[in-house]
């Protein structure tokens, strides 16, 4: 159970959820315990690596939509006769507002890549 205590205050003192005295105190005891010190610079870490696999997620969700999107609209054709391929079931925390897809649809506008005639 100490290991867990331990873990929620390296989180609370990461994210800066620590009143000023619990921080002076965990600033102290990271100074003492290099093992507290070695595990708030591993628990940064892991969480720096989780929020960037998180954003890559919901990048590459923004990207299939917009995909789908274009081509249900027509604007593009699909490898396998025109059609999309089914969508891979998303959680509705990686479905993006509208002016979002907008966003990347404008972005991504097929006459940017056709050749000029």
């Amino acid at each position: 159970m100490e290991e867990l205590q331990m873990l929620d205050a390296v989180e609370r003192y990461i994210r800066g959820q620590m009143n000023s005295q619990e921080k002076e105190y965990f600033e102290q005891l990271r100074k003492s315990n290099p093992e507290v010190d070695q595990l708030v610079v591993a628990h940064t870490m892991f969480l720096n690596q989780l929020n960037k696999y998180g954003e890559q997620k919901n990048f590459k969700a923004v990207l299939n939509e917009v995909h789908h999107d274009l081509v249900e609209a027509g604007e593009i054709k699909h490898r396998n006769g025109g059609r999309a391929r089914p969508r891979v079931e998303q959680h509705a925390i990686h479905r993006r507002p509208t002016e979002e897809r907008n966003r990347w649809r404008a972005w991504a506008r097929v006459d940017r890549y056709r050749p000029s005639a």
